[in-house]
């Protein structure tokens, strides 16, 4: 989907929600990108606060500032990452990415970027999260040539080092490589591009000479979003991916499928394929355990048991009208993060999965409140 004004003003009023500046509902004018890069700067970390990311009870929060606008994208701009002790909210890391200023990061299909600068309009968690590596060193990046319209991918490190995977390309050829995606060993970039059939799935490896190594192709025209899943990793090709505890199991958005055995998986090709065990009447968005779903409702949610004929149960949370946007659930599978849309306000709250769950607002406040940019929920460990 791409982006809309309107978009860029649900954007700004997350920002101000969660800042401290005054803003206002207009769309980010042309040349912001040097403000954007000074908004980022180490000089704002908090003090005592480190850069080593916990790898259980934190939830970890990413932003997007975005850089300037050319005709028909947005480019460049710093990405923030953070680590937050749940209930308490302490401060427990920081990180920031500095992107080129060539980086697709709106108003493009190109790669899940677009969904950390605007999280209530686009995008998906697991694919937003699989931009990263396991332990946050890296960001995965779509870079365009605005001359040739070229796309290229690589990956930015913490450092704001830039390293073009693709390179420079032989005579007569016009490279359209997209929907960058980190193994979260942080040892390859997965892509993809298109073939002379369709969009195939590739990968580069961060060391060597970053050979193009091709994987199988994908029924998704598109193929903006990739999401790594299990250990070792799968590549999947289609968002609202999720793996449940057991790893036998996914979610593919309106399905729930036994994982494939292959390692690069079509969501579309194995919702089709008959290894379905979850019916369509539910949009399946995570999981309370190996054999209950999470189901999104657009303004609530709700469970389903797995099976053939399975529906979703009655409403968790309070009825409302207000439009939902899911962010990461808890390890247990027993929370569920979201940010509320009504209007213009956006709010972050924490729900219990359980049937009349009422949920927990996250008060803007301390260093959370400090963030410059929006912030989407894209990990709890």
């Amino acid at each position: 989907m791409r982006a809309s004004t309107r978009a860029w003003g649900a954007l700004l009023a997350l920002a101000c929600l969660v800042g401290t500046t005054a803003c206002s509902q207009e769309a980010p004018s042309d040349g912001g990108g040097a403000d954007a890069r000074e908004s980022g700067t180490d000089g704002g970390k908090p003090k005592g606060v480190g850069d080593e990311f916990p790898d259980k009870n934190v939830i970890i929060s990413a932003g997007c500032t975005p850089g300037t606008k050319g005709e028909d994208a947005w480019y460049g701009g710093v990405v923030t990452v953070d680590a937050w002790e749940p209930g308490s909210w302490k401060h427990v890391a920081h990180t920031e990415f500095r992107l080129p200023d060539t980086a697709l990061v709106g108003m493009t299909d190109n790669t899940a970027v677009e969904g950390l600068c605007l999280p209530a309009e686009t995008g998906e968690v697991p694919s937003m999260r699989s931009l990263f590596d396991r332990d946050f060193t890296k960001i995965a990046v779509v870079t365009e040539d605005p001359q040739t319209g070229e796309t290229h991918v690589g990956y930015v490190d913490r450092a704001g080092r830039f390293t073009d995977l693709t390179g420079e390309a032989d005579f007569g050829e016009d490279p359209t490589e997209r929907s960058a995606a980190f193994s979260p060993e942080g040892d390859h970039v997965w892509l993809t591009y298109e073939g002379d059939s369709g969009s195939v799935v590739a990968s580069r490896s961060v060391d060597g000479d970053h050979e193009l190594v091709d994987h199988g192709r994908t029924k998704d025209a598109i193929a903006r979003d990739l999401t790594l899943v299990g250990t070792p990793s799968k590549v999947v090709v289609g968002g609202h991916v999720t793996l449940s505890p057991d790893g036998k199991h996914m979610t593919t958005g309106s399905a729930v499928v036994r994982v494939p055995q292959e390692d690069v998986i079509d969501a579309v090709a194995a919702a089709e394929g008959g290894d379905v065990i979850a019916g369509s009447g539910c949009q399946a968005v995570g999981w309370i355990d190996n054999d209950t779903v999470l189901c999104d409702e657009a303004t609530n949610y709700s469970t389903a048991q797995l099976g053939p004929e399975a529906r979703h149960g009655k409403p968790i949370l309070p009825e409302s009208s207000t439009n939902l946007f899911t962010m990461a659930s808890s390890p247990d599978g027993k929370q569920i993060s979201f940010i509320s849309e009504d209007g213009d306000r956006y709010e972050h709250w924490i729900a219990a999965t359980t049937q009349g769950s009422t949920p927990q607002k996250v008060e803007p406040g301390g260093d959370f409140a400090a963030l410059g940019s929006t912030p989407v929920f894209i990990d709890w460990r």
